[in-house]
């Protein structure tokens, strides 16, 4: 593992990566083999980790988007993460290595497994890059949105979902254009997308009141770990996080798991399901808390229901339904005797 310790060495590491063009396996390998060694950096920042603070509060946000800047070299504007398709290194999949394609359709599969999309089904992607998820989705006869920051990619998701048949409205501009959308919608999609999202209470506030009754959001290859330092912010310091965040100005948050749950808790959603998915991520499936099954209402209401049927069947005369009730009592009788013998 190489570790990068001051500004220099970061800027030499992005220019080694802009300089030669590497097979896509061969790029995330060399991107994984190196690492922004965090202490150093926080050191001529000039300011402590804001690990005890509230994370929910002003402090510790503006504390996140000030080393942000610092090490970005620039504000956050969610523009940044709408750089033209060639800036973006866009590669079209017909240029993918093979090991990498497969890779992205194993995902998809699992993807569309955990979702479950149908006919008639409404389904928002939240940044859904060139919109390969997005025609997935439709050719399962869903009706599909997005909001993409990227106008390149927007451009050419609705290229690809043209002449398909399939029903679609896709929006260039950032996730908060939600807070104005008037529509409703069965499931709301973030793949590998929400940690792009500056302020993560605010957004998941926003979805709430945009999802039908029953309706679900899915979080999907997000960087979610009890092993963060800090409840969460600019806690990734592999290359590859390093590199959006230097040379393209990309936010690339990163949430602890106990953060991640308090965060669900404080905007009324909760975790329904999860599933690994092919990388080795995890999906989380969240609901509105209201809306949750009550499970142990429906254990009762069951247990209630069958206690009323084996009551009916005891109170029965009839020889056939009252045959395994005899059957257990005679069971236990011969049970009693060996206990007393």
């Amino acid at each position: 593992m190489k570790m990068i310790t001051d500004f220099k060495g970061l800027d030499d590491f992005v220019r080694t990566y802009q300089a030669y063009i590497f097979e896509q396996s061969n790029k995330l390998q060399w991107l994984h083999a190196h690492r922004l060694d965090v202490g150093s950096f926080i050191k001529a920042f000039g300011s402590a980790q804001p690990k005890d603070r509230d994370p929910f509060s002003r402090e510790y946000f503006e504390w996140e988007m000030a080393f942000f800047k610092f090490l970005s070299g620039r504000d956050y504007d969610f523009h940044n993460e709408g750089l033209a398709l060639k800036q973006c290194g866009g590669v079209p999949q017909s240029e993918l290595a093979l090991a990498y394609k497969m890779t992205l359709y194993r995902n998809y599969a699992d993807i569309l497994e955990f979702v479950s999309p149908g006919p008639g089904r409404r389904i928002l992607e939240m940044g859904c890059g060139k919109g390969y998820l997005l025609e997935l989705l439709g050719r399962c006869g869903c009706e599909v949105w997005a909001f993409e920051a990227c106008k390149d990619f927007a451009e050419s998701a609705a290229q690809l979902l043209s002449g398909q048949n399939i029903k679609n409205r896709i929006t260039a501009g950032s996730f908060y254009e939600i807070e104005n959308c008037p529509e409703l919608f069965d499931s709301i999609i973030f793949a590998a997308s929400f940690h792009h999202c500056a302020e993560p209470f605010r957004l998941l506030s926003a979805l709430r009141p945009r999802l039908k009754p029953g309706g679900k959001v899915y979080l999907i290859q997000e960087p979610i770990s009890p092993d963060f330092d800090r409840p969460w912010g600019l806690v990734r310091y592999e290359g590859e996080t390093m590199l959006q965040i230097r040379m393209r100005g990309w936010m690339e948050l990163g949430f602890r798991t106990d953060f991640f749950e308090e965060l669900l808790g404080k905007t009324r959603f909760k975790v329904v399901n999860t599933r690994p998915i092919h990388d080795a991520s995890l999906a989380y499936e969240i609901m509105k808390i209201e809306e949750v099954p009550n499970i142990v209402g429906l254990m009762q209401d069951k247990v209630t229901s069958l206690n009323n049927e084996l009551e009916a069947m005891r109170c029965s005369k009839s020889w056939r339904l009252t045959k395994p009730l005899r059957w257990l009592n005679g069971k236990v009788k011969i049970m009693a005797s060996m206990v007393k013998k």
